[in-house]
């Protein structure tokens, strides 16, 4: 099994004990580009500024998260020991798969977006294409030291993909824009052949048999077509093949096939003998496949096993290559921000919401999107923008989203949207209870057992966090003014009740209640605060001020003894009322900030599961650090 430590372009800490990744980023009428390890069942993929490795069999992955710019393309190297990725600034990184992931080359080599790349069978040289800016939409590089080999002339507009033959005699092909599919010899590489009465459309990829003896084409003009390598002949061009544009193809490793996936929802599989068909495998979309179930990426396992990526973002892993009728594994996920979470805590269920508008649910391991509510046609989103808030509640699950509305959900599904009159930014509420607050630019909305039960408005402040109790009678919110006021809560209505006199000085944006409701955290720009509910006193102030940007999540553990909280600064800090001197920081938990961080499992097991703006859901398991901190 591949090591999966992380290290400095990724979180460092042994705390983190596995992690879910988003899904690939895609956009329609785009092709994705999707690899595979060549000895062990690990996807390699690109999402936003991210290159994610999964683990089909054991759904563990690692994230690195070296690109400043979006991600484009990566693949790994012949033996496995590295990881080549490519961004839409044109930079290209080189690094480490074992061990601490370390970087080992870095540079500019396109002006514009890297969109496909390929080593040599040596793993010393690597060929990309993309956006040259000119006549050199290609390069082949020494990637320890950037050199070019050869000048690698033949289209004129953006390549889309590239090969490198891994046979001798070394060849290289390039597809792209122009419609046309250019064949280079070397090294040095120049070019030996331009195709260009083949396609009457973009085409999408080129790809060498693993034997050396083929090369095959698809493309958006709905074509498949088969190449001698040797002569750069064509032998078959099969029309037609796909109802919609082709978008990537992978060979099964004896050569013998080819796998292919196309906008019209379907997963072919070619011979490379007799270039028929052999069977079509089964929709990912089931019997009735929608817009967000044309299939825009592929990849071949190790044990060929084919994998599509529909335009929703799932990755379809099928059982064997010859297996046309059974239903594949789907990983899914957020393919964007994660922008609010709830946790069952006694279950483990993690509830997520995303900037796309779309609902997960992740379970043992496993993740579910939603269905229902908005049903958006390319994400399946169930609201049709960001989900700003999620609470579990015993009557389901409550969310709202930029568009204005508070939905209800179960079983996975989201049912028609209430209208809150304004874009919601925060909520509360209590896992199990039936009251959620949420909190609109100057007014606050009652939502009892799902439905809008009343709603203050005019508010003389903007509220931007909210926190229920646990007897559901009080509600506490954190104003743009800097001011906590409390509220009591009779016959589904707010009432306010008592302003804090002793604010912090910047706006209050995270509050928590303990489980006995004793005591209610606050969080700000930088500092933690505790008050006393008794009285609204501070208890506790001045001193958990590490936090160096916005405090986005509060949340504390089972026991009430420690309090959990996360920010736009990318850092996870556990907080001690015991030791108050004392603190665990984790740095670098999520690319773009932390949008939540809740204790989960018993209070002994002290385990902490969090989601940023990276789209990624992380599972910790702090208590050795705990002990070592706060023991000592």
């Amino acid at each position: 099994m591949a090591n999966f430590t992380q290290s400095a372009n990724c979180v460092t800490s042994p705390a983190l004990t596995s992690l879910y990744p988003p899904n690939p980023s895609t956009s329609r009428g785009n092709h994705i580009v999707i690899d595979a390890h060549p000895k062990l069942p690990l996807l390699l993929y690109a999402s936003r500024t991210s290159i994610c490795v999964l683990d089909t069999e054991a759904n563990r992955s690692f994230v690195y998260k070296g690109h400043q710019a979006n991600a484009t393309v990566a693949r790994f190297s012949p033996n496995g020991r590295f990881v080549a990725s490519g961004d839409s600034s044109g930079k290209l990184r080189v690094w480490e798969n074992v061990k601490e992931r370390k970087s080992k080359f870095e540079g500019a080599v396109l002006p514009g977006a890297i969109a496909d790349l390929s080593w040599d069978e040596s793993g010393t040289r690597i060929t990309l294409c993309g956006d040259g800016g000119g006549s050199f939409h290609c390069k082949t590089i020494m990637w320890d030291t950037g050199n070019s080999i050869g000048e690698m002339v033949g289209h004129n507009k953006r390549a889309l993909s590239v090969d490198y033959k891994k046979t001798r005699p070394y060849k290289i092909v390039s597809a792209g824009e122009d419609f046309k599919t250019v064949v280079y010899k070397g090294p040095p590489f120049k070019c030996d052949k331009r195709i260009e009465d083949v396609n009457s459309n973009y085409v999408n990829c080129a790809k060498f048999s693993p034997d050396g003896k083929l090369f095959a084409t698809v493309s958006s003009d709905k074509q498949v077509s088969f190449y001698n390598s040797d002569d750069n002949q064509l032998v078959k061009s099969v029309k037609d093949a796909h109802g919609g544009s082709i978008y990537q193809c992978a060979w099964v490793a004896d050569s013998s096939k080819l796998f292919t996936v196309s906008g019209d929802k379907t997963a072919k599989l070619w011979c490379a003998r007799t270039f028929a068909c052999l069977g079509t495998f089964a929709s990912a979309g089931g019997l009735n496949p929608g817009v967000g179930d044309m299939l825009v990426g592929c990849a071949m396992l190790v044990g060929d096993k084919p994998v599509s990526v529909s335009l929703n973002g799932s990755i379809n892993v099928y059982p064997a290559v010859l297996d046309f009728s059974s239903q594949p594994t789907f990983f899914t996920g957020h393919c964007t921000t994660i922008e609010s979470m709830d946790v069952n805590k006694a279950t483990g269920e993690v509830i997520t919401g995303g900037g796309d508008g779309s609902v997960v649910t992740w379970t043992n391991g496993s993740a579910s999107k939603w269905c229902g509510g908005a049903a958006n046609p390319l994400n399946g989103g169930v609201h049709s923008s960001c989900v700003s808030t999620v609470n579990i509640t015993s009557g389901g699950v409550v969310t709202s989203g930029w568009d204005d509305s508070l939905r209800v959900g179960l079983n996975n599904t989201s049912t028609g949207a209430q209208g809150l009159g304004s874009q919601p930014k925060s909520s509360g509420g209590n896992c199990g209870g039936s009251l959620v607050v949420v909190a609109l630019k100057n007014a606050l909305v009652v939502s009892s057992n799902g439905s809008i039960s009343s709603k203050l408005e005019n508010l003389s402040y903007s509220p931007l966090s909210v926190a229920v109790s646990a007897d559901e009678q009080t509600v506490c919110v954190g104003g743009s003014d800097n001011k906590l006021r409390v509220y009591s809560v009779s016959g589904g209505a707010l009432a306010e009740k008592h302003t804090a006199t002793d604010n912090p000085i910047s706006p209050i944006t995270a509050l928590s209640f303990s489980p006995s409701g004793e005591l209610l955290a606050t969080g700000d720009a930088k500092e933690v605060r505790v008050y006393k509910t008794s009285d609204w006193t501070c208890d506790i102030k001045g001193r958990w001020q590490f936090h160096t940007s916005k405090i986005t999540c509060l949340d504390w553990s089972l026991d009430g003894e420690f309090i959990c909280s996360g920010g736009q600064d990318e850092s996870i800090f556990i907080w001690s009322k015991a030791k108050k001197m004392k603190r665990v920081q984790y740095k670098f938990t999520h690319k773009g900030g932390v949008s939540g961080a809740a204790w989960v499992g018993s209070g002994e097991e002290r385990k902490i599961v969090s989601c940023g703006l990276d789209g990624v859901v992380c599972n910790w398991d702090v208590l050795e650090q705990m002990r070592e901190k706060f023991d000592s």
